[in-house]
């Protein structure tokens, strides 16, 4: 963990419990009085309380955390870490006993936050790994669930890990995670053991990898398509330079001939439906057009997602990233994580060719089973 000027960076490879995470705040000399006054301002040290509440639900820890006397900001996130367990959480009965560690967790580490009051927080990508026991099954479940949309790697276990307060937090103050490439986890296949057997991503920019739950559908994208004939002594170039700084793509050009003069160029353009005043404008004044026709129509692009591929068998098990292209359901087309492929070359010694194919090979058959 470090803190540079105004940003915070949280280096969560050896894991990222609520816990460890305020023991890297206080090794960095944040104060303990702040987060002292917060746990007390919860009243869970009070006896009345204690035998009022043998069993509570997130709903009471949301109701609970309104009342107190905790400052505003610590309040503020330790309330957006609780929406955020509410999908696996909500209406879960939890023993008095866990559901004051996880609120206490969640508040210790919203105090020193907000005592060190950065800029901006980022955080290396999340380490994630599952027992081979079922005893913890749930937890680990909710882990994954809060981590949708977030940058994570597969470790075996043991292995440092995350539990459901440290993902809560991470996922309410972290604006940006890395390195992951442009992919974040929608979900994971799990073996009957409940070790991890495949990581399911998508590509997602900075601004939606909020958004939880998995696409493997086609992208959709709303457009308007835009022509008009312009006129023959118009520079084409100029008007196509206007085009494409209000968002105009796919420009194409086709000649028509009217009545035996001469040909005029039928400029067809994909405009956003906010630019089509201005195009419409530019076809018109720039391009000198007569009239300019607009249609609706709709853009589809493949959806892509990384799975990750185990390569081998027993002990000697490693795993190449493949990238699905899809339409729909259908999975158009594979190849495998350059990445990924450079590395297995150098280790194999094999030509990229052979490689590809045995990777691609282990694809189908992990596909089909």
């Amino acid at each position: 963990m470090s803190f540079a000027p105004g940003v915070l960076h949280l280096d969560v490879t050896q894991g990222c419990t609520a816990s460890s995470m305020c023991s890297a705040l206080l090794d960095l000399g944040v104060a303990t009085e702040p987060m002292e006054i917060a746990l007390a301002s919860l009243g869970f040290a009070d006896v009345k309380l204690q035998r009022l509440a043998p069993v509570m639900t997130l709903e009471d820890l949301q109701n609970h955390l309104q009342q107190t006397g905790l400052d505003l900001i610590p309040k503020q996130i330790a309330m957006r870490a609780l929406e955020i367990l509410a999908p696996p959480l909500a209406g879960e009965a939890m023993r008095r006993e866990v559901a004051t560690q996880l609120l206490s967790d969640i508040v210790a580490f919203t105090a020193l936050i907000a005592e060190l009051s950065p800029l901006a927080v980022t955080a290396t990508r999340v380490p994630i790994s599952w027992p081979q026991d079922s005893r913890s099954a749930y937890w680990h479940h909710c882990v994954l669930e809060i981590l949708a949309g977030v940058p994570t790697y597969e470790r075996e276990w043991p292995a440092p890990s995350c539990d459901v307060a440290g993902a809560a937090v991470l996922k309410a103050v972290v604006s940006r995670f890395g390195p992951r490439g442009n992919s974040c986890l929608v979900r994971m296949g799990l073996g009957p053991d409940l070790m991890c057997r495949a990581m399911w991503c998508e590509p997602s920019l900075m601004a939606t990898r909020a958004t939880e739950g998995p696409s493997s559908l086609a992208q959709v994208e709303p457009a308007l398509q835009i022509q008009g004939l312009v006129g023959v002594a118009v520079d084409l170039d100029e008007l196509f330079r206007r085009l494409v700084t209000l968002g105009a793509r796919n420009i194409t050009t086709s000649q028509v001939l009217q009545d035996g003069k001469y040909p005029k160029t039928n400029v067809c353009a994909y405009v956003p439906q906010s630019q089509l005043e201005t195009a419409a404008e530019a076809l018109l004044v720039t391009g000198e057009s007569e009239f300019v026709i607009a249609t609706g129509c709709e853009q589809h692009a493949l959806r892509q997602r990384i799975v990750s591929v185990p390569l081998g068998r027993g002990q000697s098990i490693e795993y190449c990233r493949v990238v699905e292209s899809l339409f729909g359901e259908k999975i158009v087309r594979a190849q495998p994580d350059d990445e990924d492929l450079t590395v297995l070359i150098k280790q194999t010694g094999f030509a990229q060719d052979v490689v590809r194919g045995d990777v691609l090979a282990s694809w189908r058959r992990w596909r089909t089973n």
